[in-house]
């Protein structure tokens, strides 16, 4: 086993967050009086009226059309307390990102002004690194809610402080749902090891522990996502799996790729998949290993999920199965990435895609609607349009949802 760090550093508690949130125009008259201070009604609201720009966009993006963004991936630091070398590595990137002119982190004001350039989205999603390891990450959930006023609230953790975790799930605006992720490799010393921390999964169940009891209560959904490097996480799935089922908390999986644009030191740098070799795993596994892995898998989706939620779960595995067994690419949307999809990192960068850090703006430095109109975001995303395609899960679900090709998949396994 891996050696392992002694201790997290220590860092300042979180600032308080101000009440930033603010409520939609009120609809017609005869609700009036009983929605305006209905945060849930509000809620109902906001989604149904943006079902319209929704479909428009499907439609759009099907003719393959250009289209501003309607989900937000927000890298607010790329520190971390883990090392987590075999997957990645943001303390190395967040150290070569200090180095650089204009590297540092975005401050609480300057995100600020940020979101107050951009579209309403409907996905905001938090991410690191590690997000709790910001001050203000509390506040950042409200400035979210205040300027972006999106459906759903992400945050991906890898709940090295439970304590933070908990707060953000009760300090955040409670009444926009909170998909919550974290990230746990395997079962005891298998996650320990892969975050070279002796307390790394301690802390994870410490956290479940804490927030399953009150999902309902928090309007959240815990979902952990084991990401499976060998064969070794194969055989953590299930013992996971059997865990988890005591805390009806959601248990999903991500096959690890061997490189991240976002994830390497090196800026500018593209990883994307080739028609040669559309997934390339970070580990060795036997073909006959995954095809009873996959179909486990599937049938457990089958049981415990239901609605988009399995949808989208089938959705992944289906595309990772003919990838890694056949290297076919099916189903395989046309990705949405700088046109539905937009991803900010630390510093204010716009860059392409996970797989393509190539920076298109700074919004530090530059206003949104300069970035987005430039020549530079149009050329990357004519490279967009023209890539092989991969099958990350972060860039995958806002491609299968903008441009319907999760609707017609289920309609095709029926």
């Amino acid at each position: 086993m891996s050696t392992m760090k002694p201790s997290l550093p220590v860092i300042d508690p979180p600032r308080s967050a101000p009440n930033m949130v603010e409520s939609l125009a009120p609809p017609s008259s005869s609700q009036k009086s009983r929605l305006t201070n209905s945060p849930r009604a509000n809620m109902a609201l906001r989604t149904v009226r943006r079902a319209p720009r929704f479909i428009a966009t499907i439609l759009k993006q099907r003719w393959q059309c250009d289209t501003g963004p309607h989900s937000l991936t927000h890298t607010t630091t790329f520190k971390c307390n883990y090392h987590c070398k075999e997957i990645c590595d943001s303390p190395l990137v967040h150290q070569a990102m200090q180095k650089r002119p204009n590297g540092h982190d975005l401050s609480t004001e300057e995100i600020k002004s940020i979101y107050a350039q951009l579209p309403v989205m409907d996905y905001v999603r938090f991410t690191g690194g590690e997000p709790t390891l910001r001050q203000d990450f509390i506040e950042l959930s409200h400035l979210a809610e205040q300027y972006l006023k999106p459906i759903v609230i992400h945050m991906t953790t890898n709940a090295s402080l439970p304590e933070h975790v908990v707060q953000f799930a009760v300090e955040r605006p409670v009444h926009v749902p909170l998909d919550l992720m974290i990230s746990i490799d395997g079962v005891d010393e298998k996650h320990c090891a892969s975050r070279h921390h002796h307390r790394a999964f301690e802390r994870c169940m410490e956290t479940v522990r804490e927030l399953a009891p009150r999902q309902r209560e928090l309007k959240l959904n815990i979902r952990i996502n084991q990401t499976i490097a060998d064969s070794d996480g194969i055989e953590h799935y299930r013992k996971l799996h059997d865990l988890l089922k005591t805390f009806q908390v959601r248990h999903q999986i991500v096959m690890a790729y061997s490189a991240s644009a976002t994830y390497a030191v090196e800026r500018d740098k593209s990883y994307a998949p080739t028609r040669e070799e559309l997934f390339t795993p970070v580990g060795e596994f036997q073909a006959s290993e995954l095809e009873q892995f996959f179909q486990e898998v599937r049938q457990d989706v089958q049981k415990e999920l239901s609605g988009p939620e399995k949808w989208i779960q089938q959705y992944y595995l289906d595309g990772i199965r003919s990838r890694m067994l056949r290297n076919e690419p099916s189903p395989n949307p046309s990705c949405v990435a700088l046109s539905s999809h937009l991803r900010v990192f630390p510093n204010g960068d716009v860059p392409t895609c996970q797989f393509n850090s190539h920076v298109v703006g700074n919004l530090r430095l530059q206003r949104f609607e300069e970035v987005w109109r430039s020549a530079e975001r149009k050329a990357q995303h004519a490279w967009v349009q023209r890539c092989t395609g991969c099958w990350a899960g972060c860039e995958v679900q806002p491609s299968a949802a903008y441009t319907g090709d999760l609707i017609l998949h289920q309609l095709i396994r029926r």
